[in-house]
């Protein structure tokens, strides 16, 4: 969310702006990825093997677990008007579970 964005107006300051930097990548990268996935992989697949090894971990242990979190809070609050459908997510288990029911 954007209120989480550092204050820019502290960039100039030696003590802030290595954190700050980094904070301001860590969510440019999160936004990138919630937003065009497509374009993200496109952008992995092109990178050499140790740079694609340290995005590819920092990816897993960080990022995933957020953009997992936030899409299974999405699913919590959604509310479905369909009987037959039912979506449950777990950010325990990782797992996204959709269930159709057919009447004969």
């Amino acid at each position: 969310a954007l209120n989480d964005m550092p204050d820019l107006g502290r960039l100039n300051d030696e003590e802030h702006s290595a954190g700050t930097m980094t904070h301001l990548s860590g969510h440019l990268f999160y936004s990138c990825v919630q937003s065009f996935p497509a374009l993200v992989r496109l952008w992995y697949n092109d990178l050499d093997r140790g740079t694609a090894n340290k995005v590819e971990k920092f990816a897993s242990e960080v990022m995933s677990p957020l953009l997992l979190a936030r899409e299974i809070s999405v699913i919590q609050e959604a509310s479905l008007d369909e009987e037959e459908l039912s979506v449950r997510g777990s950010t325990k288990t990782r797992e996204i579970t959709a269930a159709y029911t057919k009447d004969d």
